[in-house]
């Protein structure tokens, strides 16, 4: 044999081994459903486009509900105790505030704070309205319904 045929069976069989390694690995990729790092990376710029866009739209939906909210304290016998209704609306609109404040940052991650905030707005209802339970209630399903619409 010379050296020609002996360079075209190594080179047959190198092109073999590497066919039947792509094969196993493509089919390993296959079975785990591995995404390519690109694609991941993809997914998430456009998760958090939409989140960008979904959070200041909740948040002007958490501020018609505080409005509402003041407009029961100042024309509805909404309170559990009227003598406090300076109070309740001072601690109302703190909570605005926060929530003001946290939908002018730049921040891609609101999530806590925004459920902070949240959470601060169910005991405010909880505590200081009449059926305050029930109120809390209604309010935390009306903004799910809305996220979810978003």
């Amino acid at each position: 044999m010379n050296s020609v045929t002996i360079y075209l069976l190594l080179a047959f069989f190198a092109a073999l081994i590497l066919y039947f390694q792509i094969q196993k690995l493509t089919r390993k990729l296959d079975e785990e459903g591995a995404v390519p790092a690109y694609q991941k990376a993809a997914q998430e710029v456009l998760e958090n486009l939409s989140n960008t866009e979904r959070y200041p739209k909740f948040c002007n939906v958490i501020f018609k509900k505080i409005n509402a909210l003041r407009q029961d304290i100042l024309f509805e016998d909404a309170l559990n105790s009227e003598s406090e209704k300076d109070k309740a609306l001072d601690a109302l609109e703190q909570i605005r505030e926060k929530l003001e404040t946290l939908s002018k940052q730049e921040n891609l991650s609101w999530e806590s704070e925004l459920f902070a905030i949240l959470d601060e707005l169910d005991g405010f209802v909880k505590i200081n309205f009449k059926n305050g339970e029930d109120r809390a209630e209604e309010l935390r399903d009306e903004l799910k319904k809305e996220f979810d619409g978003l």
